[in-house]
Formats: structure tokens, C-alpha cells, sequence
């Protein structure tokens, strides 16, 4: 149910449908059951062609005279040609659609629906767990005493040349006093600033509003900033 109502956000927010691919689209009552009991936007199937998930997907773009934006959602790479590698959504097999892929998929459409507060947290939760990830890999040790996405006041926190990320600052500001300096943003990525009370998640504001897309973009650069982070620090990788 978690990942089915994922999908149905990410068909909402952008008003995208579905086309099955996979053995269900010859299994009538399962599509009937999708559409009934879930409310999947399920609108057709691609046709049989040679068993090749990659042409049947051309041939059905073809006979419909589609021009507009897709991705291919599939948990193995298949027959898949490099135009269509570069569209896929790869959940990995036994994972699911996770707010992780959903992210990343809201990334090809150019949707001005603004996020709340729940996506937000969601994106940032991704980038945090692979903060945690990259840090291990290279210290062999949890970083869980320093993540400043916790409340666990390494204001100093983590930066790379796309993001930085700063814990809760206890002596910066204080609500009673006027002449306080401002809570210093927890979280930057381009002119986006973030800001949250004690811990990533809980009180949140932005300094302007963002939309899914934007956090898709936003998701990605991170991700792969981290990755260079983790070339660049691991005595193992040199």
C-alpha cells in the first residue's frame, strides 16, 4: 500500500498515466483490481514484440504518437536502449517504489506543484542516510554522534561544493530575546535555505517555496556530490 500510494502521488502531482509493462498487463482482473481497488490512472499496456521490454515500449510510443515526457519505472535494466537507460527509474529488485525513486522521478517532469512539508523531510532523510553511508565507508566507524541532521550540535556540520548541513544551534538564537541573532538555516543547496527545530523533520520552514521538481534536482546533485566526497576521502578507493 506505502509504495502503491507513491506512485499514485507521483501520477497526481504531474498528471502522468500508466502503461503496464510488465506480465500483469495480460492478467485482466489484476489491472481491473489496480484501477478499482487503488485508483492507478492505468490507461493501456505495451503490445508483444520479440520479448523485448525495450522495443515494446518504442512501439507503443510509436502507435500513439506520444511526444510527450515518460520514465520507465522497472526494477531490472532489461533490453533497454541508452535513450531509454537514461529515463529509467531503477528501484532495484525487492525494494519497491521508495520516496527515494519518487524524488528522482518527479525530476523529468517540470511540475510547479509546490512540496510540503512531508516531501521535503523525505529528501533530506535520503541525502542524510547516504551522509551516513559515505562517512562510515571512509572513517569504518558511525557517524551517527556527529550527523547534523540530528540534534546533536555539530553546528560546524558537513559541507560539500553542492550542499552543506549544519545541526540545530542551541547557543545561536533564543526565542525570548529580541537581540538574538537569527537560527542560522540548517540546510542550503543553491539560494534554497532549510530550517528545522532540534532535528531534521520537525518544525520545518523554507526560506521560499520549492516544488517536487526542484527537490528531484535537488536529491540528484546531492547523491552525487556525496559520491565525489567519497572518491576524493576513502584511503581504500585511492
Amino acid at each position: 500500500p506505502q509504495r502503491i500510494n507513491l506512485i499514485k502521488w507521483l501520477c497526481s502531482i504531474t498528471g502522468a498515466k500508466i502503461v503496464l509493462t510488465s506480465t500483469w498487463r495480460d492478467d485482466k482482473q489484476t489491472r481491473k483490481y489496480l484501477i478499482q481497488k487503488w485508483g492507478l490512472p492505468i490507461i493501456g499496456a505495451t503490445p508483444h514484440k520479440e520479448d523485448d521490454r525495450g522495443k515494446e515500449i518504442n512501439e507503443w510510443i510509436r502507435s500513439k504518437r506520444f511526444l510527450g515526457e515518460f520514465i520507465i519505472i522497472d526494477d531490472e535494466y532489461c533490453d533497454y536502449s541508452k535513450s531509454q537507460l537514461d529515463r529509467l527509474v531503477f528501484t532495484g529488485e525487492g525494494l519497491g517504489f521508495t520516496p527515494k525513486h519518487l524524488s528522482f522521478a518527479l525530476s523529468f517532469f517540470k511540475t510547479s506543484v509546490a512540496a510540503n512539508e512531508e516531501f521535503i523531510t523525505a529528501v533530506l532523510e535520503a541525502i542524510e542516510s547516504d551522509l551516513l553511508r559515505v562517512m562510515y565507508n571512509i572513517n569504518q566507524e558511525d557517524y551517527d554522534k556527529e550527523n547534523p541532521f540530528r540534534n546533536t550540535g555539530n553546528v560546524e556540520g558537513f559541507k560539500t561544493d553542492v550542499f552543506e548541513v549544519h545541526a540545530y544551534d542551541w547557543g545561536g538564537w533564543d526565542i525570548n530575546d529580541e537581540n538574538s541573532s537569527i537560527q542560522s538555516p540548517n540546510f542550503k543547496w543553491k539560494d534554497l535555505e532549510i530550517t528545522w527545530y532540534k532535528y531534521c523533520g520537525r518544525g520545518m520552514s523554507t526560506n521560499r517555496p520549492v516544488t517536487h521538481y526542484e527537490l528531484g534536482v535537488m536529491l540528484n546533485e546531492c547523491l552525487k556530490s556525496l559520491r565525489n566526497y567519497e572518491r576524493e576521502h576513502d584511503d581504500f578507493e585511492r
